[in-house]
């Protein structure tokens, strides 16, 4: 029986390897990136996929795999079927996946010869006559039209269109989009836009009359805002991909999970920051220069920040007083020092929240830091203690507002305000015991979003604030 040889990048694997590689290296070792373009120079793939085996750290066993191709495997070694790894991956890879699939003889891309299309072709022909082949790409197709049978799988519909002129008998096990809409829309995480109105908190508290190019300003605002946040969303993603696979819910991520392929996110990063660059041209400057700084912060805490304890939280607080100030820069009104704190304390309480949120539920013996965090889950009384304090302190921010002379501008009857307090602490303080509980996934704001509870609580204040007006 001729055996049944079977790609790696994109076939086994949802992933290609060589892309996992440059990420890797960009993100966690920039300072060879030099080195890297060096190497591809002199000796072209070979030289640099060499390299990213010498320099790289890819979580082989975490990367997704695809079930078609597997069952695929499975079923040929029941039936005695020889099976065959040979890939343009290096050699290294190809190596560690061949025995972690028990297959029989394996081949990857060496130092002399890169192991694609008309090569592996070459290859294989040296050993036997006649082989059924399993792969993804249009490169091989050499490879589909010398099989005696050939199969597709993870593969799109233009290869799949390439592949059937010269194998009209080709089995299609399993298809993937071109551009992949829904798992890319997951990974711009509309939810989080939510976070966005918080633009338009210095209209309401500065009572302004609503006028159609308030209203037209913001709601353009809105849009470039979640345009970038959405961006920035998809660049942690890809950061973060070695510790979304190894974690309990993150591996979903259309990224990590090899729903969304890394040019596709690219494509998706570079697109938004276009449209976010267009839309903001029609607003005043200042708005632009604070998206450029939530950018510059967003990837910062993506990269080092996040792994430092507390200054992670800091900067979280940071990323959401900048929509404030964006919305500030739209109604052409400055933030008072009672508005800053006030929201200042209630997001570093919400940050902290956010952090026992991921700690709780884990092994308490555990004195490794999470990973891609700084804490540790005994930290989770201090934390829990700190976002307690922070709730207390909004809430106080609160009532000496309301207590100061400059409410009286504003409200008619700034006694009812007094009636706001009760609502703020218990929903801070509801979130801190909810998290340490377990019973908040990960992300307080996104638990909110879905949370009737929090939706009573923002009720009852929008009529304190009517009753007071």
């Amino acid at each position: 029986m001729p055996p049944l040889v079977v790609d790696l990048d994109g076939t086994i694997i949802k992933t290609d390897l060589l892309l996992e590689g440059v990420v890797d290296v960009c993100v966690r070792k920039p300072y060879v990136v030099f080195g890297m373009l060096a190497a591809t120079m002199r000796q072209g793939r070979i030289g640099l996929k060499r390299f990213l085996v010498e320099h790289s750290r890819i979580a082989i066993d975490a990367l997704p795999l695809v079930p078609a191709t597997t069952d695929l495997i499975r079923e040929a070694q029941t039936g005695g079927q020889a099976v065959l790894l040979v890939s343009g991956a290096h050699a290294e890879y190809v190596e560690r996946f061949g025995k972690r699939l028990s297959v029989d003889e394996m081949a990857g891309t060496d130092d002399s010869t890169n192991l694609v299309g008309s090569a592996k072709l070459g290859w294989l022909r040296d050993r036997i006559d006649e082989f059924d082949y399993v792969g993804n790409s249009s490169v091989d197709i050499p490879l589909f039209a010398a099989a005696r049978r050939a199969y597709l799988v993870n593969a799109s519909p233009i290869t799949i269109s390439r592949v059937r002129r010269v194998k009209p008998d080709v089995q299609v096990l399993d298809r993937r989009a071109l551009i992949p809409w829904r798992g890319l829309v997951r990974a711009m995480r509309p939810h989080q836009w939510a976070k966005n109105l918080l633009m338009f908190a210095p209209v309401i508290a500065a009572h302004l009359d609503v006028t159609s190019a308030l209203v037209r300003h913001h709601l353009i605002g809105l849009a470039a805002f979640s345009a970038v946040a959405s961006a920035t969303y998809i660049v942690n993603d890809l950061i973060d991909l070695p510790y979304d696979r190894a974690h309990r819910s993150k591996h979903r991520r259309p990224i990590a999970a090899g729903v969304v392929s890394i040019p596709v996110a690219l494509g998706g990063v570079i697109a938004l920051f276009g449209i976010a660059a267009v839309l903001s041209s029609t607003l005043p400057r200042g708005f632009g220069e604070v998206l450029i700084v939530y950018v510059a912060t967003s990837v910062a805490y993506s990269l080092v920040l996040k792994t430092k304890p507390l200054i992670d939280v800091l900067a979280l607080a940071g990323l959401y007083t900048l929509r404030l100030f964006a919305g500030a820069v739209l109604a052409g009104v400055i933030l008072s020092s009672w508005f800053l704190a006030f929201f200042v304390f209630l997001f570093v309480a919400l940050a902290l929240a956010k952090r026992v949120a991921e700690l709780v539920g884990r092994d308490e013996t555990e004195v490794a830091p999470l990973k891609g965090r700084g804490y540790v889950v005994r930290d989770i009384s201090l934390l829990t203690s700190l976002g307690a304090a922070c709730a207390t302190a909004s809430t106080l921010v609160y009532c000496l507002y309301i207590t100061g002379p400059n409410v009286l501008a504003l409200y008619a009857r700034p006694e009812f305000l007094w009636a706001g307090f009760p609502p703020l602490l218990y929903w801070q303080g509801r979130m801190l015991l909810l998290a340490a509980r377990g019973e908040i996934p990960d992300d307080p704001v996104a638990f909110a979003l879905r949370d009737p509870t929090s939706y009573g609580v923002l009720v009852a204040l929008a009529a304190v604030v009517l009753l007071a007006s």
